[in-house]
């Protein structure tokens, strides 16, 4: 009949991938991180999480048979059982406190600006001051919070903060964050000469 008389057409091409309008798309993020992974893995500067060492299948690795020189424990105060038996103890007296005043036990329940303050907070930064003969001293979570609060608010506009270039990469997030305004420079790791040179850069600038 008529239809077996007809000419046959040809299938339709597939969908360019630029649907038509000569603009790639770029790839997606899950490709572009897995071609940074092979790129670290291929120049080896991918880091992968190791399994945490046991004392208990070393013995030679407890203290003080060795040191500590690649973690923050380096007054070995992490491992050391008279530390954890006051700790332990005076955590179990605070946590009874704390049930008895109807305060938060696991966890602060917010910032200290909100709802996160404590009477135990307040009473370590009282001991810390007097400690140090200052008339405050005011807790961080870490050293590298404590960088980030101090060097993104101290710097004021028209400042300059110079950096050592191997000083820590907190340090140089904070001025970063700091307001508007605020020079920085870098100087050659402890060469005074150098810094002398910078700042003197600076004030003729």
């Amino acid at each position: 009949g008529e239809e077996s008389q007809r000419p046959m057409q040809a299938p339709d091409p597939p969908p360019s991938p630029d649907g038509g309008t000569g603009i790639y798309p770029r790839p997606s993020a899950v490709v572009r991180m897995q071609r940074e992974l092979s790129r670290r893995r291929s120049e080896g500067t991918l880091r992968l999480l190791s399994a945490p060492v046991s004392f208990s299948d070393d013995p030679s690795l407890r203290p003080p048979r060795s040191a500590d020189f690649s973690s923050n424990d380096y007054l070995g105060l992490a491992r050391c059982g008279a530390q954890a038996d006051i700790v332990a103890g005076s955590y179990a007296a605070a946590v009874r406190q704390a049930r008895r005043a109807g305060a938060p036990v696991l966890g602060s329940s917010g910032s200290r600006l909100l709802s996160g303050d404590s009477a135990y907070a307040r009473q370590l930064e009282e001991e810390l001051a007097e400690r140090h003969g200052s008339a405050h001293a005011l807790l961080f979570g870490s050293g590298y919070d404590a960088n980030l609060g101090v060097f993104s608010a101290f710097p004021a506009r028209g400042d300059a903060v110079l950096l050592d270039e191997r000083c820590h990469n907190s340090i140089y997030m904070g001025v970063r964050m700091a307001r508007g305004g605020v020079r920085t420079a870098t100087f050659r790791h402890n060469d005074v000469d150098h810094l002398r040179e910078v700042l003197c850069e600076l004030r003729s600038g």
